[in-house]
């Protein structure tokens, strides 16, 4: 392919990872539902009710990634 291209010619998608590359990286709203869980369940297990906890840790964690995602596709 290089000996096939016209000098100062671009390879294919060139351009579009030079524009893509100066938009900045999603955030990860994974890791908050990761962190709500655990925490959740522990909260949770230190009352009594570990699946309550669970359920209101996840509740949480896809609200708030939610809002992660919200405020990411605002900012791009």
């Amino acid at each position: 392919m290089a000996a096939t291209m016209r000098a100062g010619a671009r390879a294919p998608g060139v351009a579009q990872a030079r524009a893509m590359a100066d938009r900045p990286g999603p955030q990860a709203g994974g890791f908050i539902i990761a962190v709500a869980i655990v925490a959740g369940t522990i909260v949770g297990g230190l009352n009594g009710q570990p699946s309550i906890g669970l359920l209101a840790g996840l509740g949480l964690g896809v609200a708030a990634a939610v809002a992660v995602w919200l405020v990411d596709r605002r900012r791009g």
